[in-house]
């Protein structure tokens, strides 16, 4: 399971696709599940990451302070 770890929580993440990469974010309390119906085509031209908002999803449990920290996350 991919996952990275930043201030004692894991983000869980996944990836398709070969080309420019183009990171999707579901916004609050999204789940990168949101973008399923998407990421087959956008994964012909793009590496496409998604992700799971910390708090949601298989990422950790424990909530997000603020927007400035969920966009720091994703850096």
């Amino acid at each position: 399971m991919p996952t990275v770890t930043r201030d004692g929580a894991s983000l869980y993440w996944e990836k398709v696709g070969t080309g420019p990469p183009l990171i999707l974010g579901a916004g609050l309390n999204g789940s990168g599940t949101w973008w399923d119906p998407n990421r087959p085509a956008l994964a012909e031209r793009f590496t496409v990451y998604t992700f799971d908002q910390r708090g949601t999803g298989r990422s950790s449990k424990i909530p997000v302070a603020s927007i400035e920290q969920m966009a720091d996350w994703v850096t």
